[in-house]
């Protein structure tokens, strides 16, 4: 399974920067603590923290970078991994009402359907990892407010083509389906246009 998680993460980054043109870039600021609080999110994180780890005492987790970055956007490729109850919950949290945060109102069915299904087998180790998966999602959501940098979420569920004929993001990219990357494409060009329309009106 890793090296297929493995191939799929290279084939997505060669779409985006061979297939697509798009350049690779390491803009992305550190996610700080003190900058989070200027910006009034920390009592968002630290509620969500200890309904996650209600054990866990007053230890602040250090925030990951998103993976890939293209021209100054983060694009996060979500994998199964975020799709949980855990990330349901971060999901409900008010941080997605504000301007710039992604809208992932398609994450929450994702993360139902899955999540079910993941909670029917989850070990103590897994559940450690769902949980803290979450709260690094949910703390990389918060860049467009803290940094005012665009961020895109794309899913490995996400489902390209005519309905019932479609590939998800996960078959076309393991399986490196070049006929369906005219439809990827088209769709992180759509999203990417977006985003400079809000964040950069002027580019």
């Amino acid at each position: 399974m890793p090296a297929i998680l493995n191939r799929r993460r290279i084939a997505f980054k060669k779409f985006l920067n061979r297939y697509m043109g798009l350049p690779l870039t390491q803009l992305q600021p550190q996610l700080q603590w003190d900058d989070m609080a200027d910006a009034g999110l920390v009592p968002a994180l630290e509620q969500l923290a200890r309904q996650l780890f209600p054990h866990s005492g007053a230890r602040r987790p250090e925030p990951e970078p998103v993976a890939i970055e293209v021209r100054g956007i983060a694009l996060a490729f979500d994998e199964e991994i975020s799709f949980s109850h855990y990330r349901f919950q971060s999901l409900q949290s008010p941080l997605y009402n504000m301007p710039f945060v992604p809208q992932l109102e398609r994450y929450k069915a994702y993360c139902q359907f899955w999540g079910d299904i993941i909670g029917q087998q989850e070990s103590i180790a897994i559940s450690r990892i769902l949980r803290m998966r979450a709260l690094q999602d949910f703390m990389q959501d918060m860049l467009p407010v803290v940094y005012h940098m665009p961020l895109l979420r794309v899913s490995v569920y996400d489902q390209l083509g005519p309905e019932g004929q479609g590939k998800n993001l996960h078959e076309i990219f393991s399986d490196e389906r070049t006929d369906y990357y005219p439809l990827v494409a088209d769709k992180i060009t759509l999203e990417l246009e977006t985003l400079d329309a809000q964040f950069f009106p002027y580019y």
